[in-house]
């Protein structure tokens, strides 16, 4: 049963995603990131990010995210260490 308790909590905290919210948030970076500028930058870690007035469609899914309290950067990073032979290699 404790089992069963745990699971039904982390997919709660899973599912919690509103994919209304999410549009909203992408939407309200419109006028507010006006130039595509797909140059590298080194970001922090975590929640690193680029000047919100510049970026590529990534950065907007990125940043909309974040105000559903995910943090893309984080969580690719964890499942990159957990799961790194299953991730493809350099010309492949």
């Amino acid at each position: 049963m404790k089992k069963f308790l745990l699971l039904a909590l982390f997919a709660t905290q899973i599912f919690a995603f509103s994919a209304s919210k999410f549009v909203n948030d992408a939407r309200s970076q419109i006028g507010v990131t006006l130039n595509y500028d797909p140059s590298y930058e080194r970001l922090a870690y975590p929640m690193g990010d680029v000047d919100i007035k510049k970026g590529v469609c990534t950065d907007v899914v990125i940043r909309a995210l974040r105000h559903q309290d995910m943090d893309l950067q984080r969580l690719v990073l964890k499942d990159l260490s957990r799961n790194f032979a299953s991730y493809p290699k350099n010309g492949a």
